[in-house]
């Protein structure tokens, strides 16, 4: 019984890992804690006896312990997202017409796309193909402002928000 065990273990864990380590299922917030959730319980579950664990975070005044198979669980699933945390915010957002929202609106022109820099004077990089715009934002703020020429040939200032890799949010140009 315990190399089936075992067996059964390393198979649901490596399974889990090519599912979840997947770039389309990774950097999505949600289906990735889900997963991670999966693969931290099924191990545990399995292993409850023969497992031995302790875990504790502290915070300030708060403080979370726990011991034995529910330790485990946590620590694995601590570990498994702090290993595929997006390095960069970055969003490719879809420049259309505010009148037409099927319309696109191309924006790689030269001076097409400016980027304002923050208070703090932090900034983002920005990249334009077509009627795609890819920001990439800086660590410390979410938040980036940028000028686009519209059909006018008016410059227009959006403040542009990261909202994950996941998403595919559009930008409108009046």
């Amino acid at each position: 019984m315990p190399k089936l065990k075992t067996i059964s273990g390393a198979a649901i864990l490596i399974l889990a890992l090519i599912v979840a380590l997947n770039p389309n299922v990774a950097y999505a917030p949600t289906p990735r804690v889900i997963l991670y959730f999966l693969m931290s319980v099924f191990p545990a579950i399995i292993f409850a006896g023969e497992l031995q664990a302790k875990f504790e975070f502290t915070v300030g005044k708060f403080v979370a312990a726990g011991s034995g198979v529910f330790a485990a669980m946590l620590i694995l699933l601590l570990t498994l997202d702090y290993l595929t945390k997006v390095e960069l915010p970055v969003t490719v957002y879809e420049v259309v017409r505010a009148d037409d929202n099927t319309k696109p609106y191309a924006i790689d022109g030269p001076g097409a796309v400016m980027v304002e820099s923050d208070s703090k004077g932090r900034s983002a990089t920005v990249f334009t193909k077509a009627n795609q715009l890819l920001v990439i934002f800086h660590k410390e703020s979410p938040k980036a402002y940028l000028k686009i020429r519209g059909p006018d040939g008016a410059m227009q200032s959006l403040p542009v928000v990261y909202s994950g890799s996941h998403e595919k949010p559009s930008l409108e140009i009046k």
